[in-house]
């Protein structure tokens, strides 16, 4: 089976640091709403990773109409790093990472609580083992 998703067009992408945390926002459009986007990172064993913008086909008909995307992922990224690679459809970029904005006081509060992270969950494989 053919894999579901591949390198999206973005027309912004930015990266804010609170910290050890990083949250990379990319901004686009996808041609149709049989489309989600999201950023993961790249299956390169690398430091500091790598990051990419997917576009991923989901299952039906849609119409072809252009829908608008906002998606982000926040990481732990080294503090003495002050880009993120992310690869799109149109090449890649050095995203020069800003300082945290005010405007996102809610992800501020939780990010830089200070306490231990933890999850438990399922997450997608890697796309080289798909």
């Amino acid at each position: 089976m053919a894999d579901p998703c591949e390198l999206a067009q973005r027309t912004s992408i930015r990266a804010f640091r609170d910290g050890p945390k990083v949250t990379i926002v990319a901004e686009g459009d996808l041609p149709s709403p049989g489309f989600d986007a999201k950023i993961a990172q790249r299956p390169e064993r690398i430091f500091p990773p790598w990051y990419e913008v997917l576009r991923c086909s989901r299952p039906g008909t849609f119409p072809q109409v252009v829908v608008p995307y906002k998606v982000s992922l926040t990481v732990n990224h080294s503090e003495d790093r002050d880009v993120v690679r992310v690869f799109h459809a149109d090449g890649d970029d050095q995203v020069k990472i800003e300082v945290y904005p005010g405007e996102l006081p809610a992800y501020g509060d939780v990010a830089g609580s200070g306490e231990p992270d933890e999850a438990s969950g399922v997450s997608e494989p890697p796309l080289s083992a798909r």
